[in-house]
């Protein structure tokens, strides 16, 4: 949110107008440092220690040979806004949890805990939930997965596929006093929501709606939620379950192109509501009604 009302290149205009550009690279930059104070102001309270963490930001990676080889995952950190990133040494083999830790999503709950859904690369997996301390999250010992035993479901068990199916990207985001969480369903060729209490919500019994369609290329129509080649769905932060925003990639693997990402607004499905047709009515008109007003917002070319 700094980065948005104080943009980086703001911020770096300012620090070589007034001469005090690092000479040399350090390990606290003066962008940085501009960041940290404001935290401070923000933040009266906090520890030096706090304040620094509220800046950080991680990232999950797989590093792979070649589509669907996944080798290990890690984790890497920025603590300037993302321009540059640094491995904190936690990793895990590709085939940690039967390759359920792959493709992965975290959010930070109000407890102290990380959040995060995760599956296989290959988008023929279900969804498995683990949770670690967040000041703990570069520790592959803290994680602890959700899992059935015994007759109940708990903490601290072997994680069990908590959503069977064939999924792939996902987004955990916590959107006014919610859980949604967006996610390509491959199995259905579509995109999803689910509205949750929590991460351990039954989610089975989520509220859940088909936002977007898959199609052909032929079939085409972004108005009423057929996108040809889609995946991803990852929810725009500032989003509202009134005004929500989901980035949407698309890629013409035949062609190479369109490969490219789409912005798409409507609304988060709601508690109450008829729950997400079967297979046989995804042509239904769910996806037009959570995703209204579809709009092509280009953000980004890769040729």
């Amino acid at each position: 949110m700094l980065a948005r009302t104080f943009p980086v290149e703001l911020v770096d205009r300012v620090i070589d107008q007034y001469w005090r550009r690092e000479q040399r690279t350090r390990a606290l930059p003066a962008r940085l440092m501009f960041y940290f104070t404001l935290v401070l102001c923000l933040f009266p309270h906090e520890s030096y220690r706090s304040a620094m963490k509220i800046l950080e930001m991680y990232l999950h990676v797989m590093v792979c040979a070649g589509l669907g080889d996944v080798h290990w995952t890690e984790v890497h950190r920025s603590t300037d806004n993302g321009e540059s990133w640094e491995h904190t040494g936690a990793w895990w083999p590709g085939d940690h949890h039967g390759g359920l830790f792959q493709m992965l999503t975290w959010e930070l709950g109000d407890d102290g805990y990380v959040y995060a859904f995760s599956t296989g690369f290959q988008r023929d997996k279900g969804l498995v939930l683990q949770r670690v301390p967040a000041d703990r999250l570069t520790d592959p010992r803290a994680w602890e997965g959700w899992g059935f035993r015994g007759g109940v479901w708990a903490w601290g068990n072997p994680p069990t596929i908590a959503l069977t199916g064939a999924y792939g990207e996902l987004c955990l985001r916590r959107v006014d006093d919610r859980w949604l969480l967006s996610f390509f369903d491959a199995g259905n060729y579509r995109i999803d929501v689910m509205n949750l209490d929590g991460p351990t919500s039954n989610l089975y019994e989520a509220v859940r709606s088909a936002v977007l369609h898959g199609c052909s290329w032929h079939g085409e129509n972004h108005g009423s939620g057929h996108v040809a080649q889609l995946y991803g769905g990852y929810i725009v932060p500032g989003s509202t379950l009134d005004d929500l925003h989901l980035v949407v990639s698309q890629w013409n693997t035949e062609q190479n192109w369109p490969y490219r990402a789409m912005q798409f607004a409507g609304s988060a499905p709601r508690p109450g509501a008829r729950p997400l047709p079967g297979a046989a009515e995804t042509g239904s008109s769910t996806g037009r009604r959570i995703l209204r007003a579809a709009h092509d917002l280009v953000l980004r070319r890769m040729s």
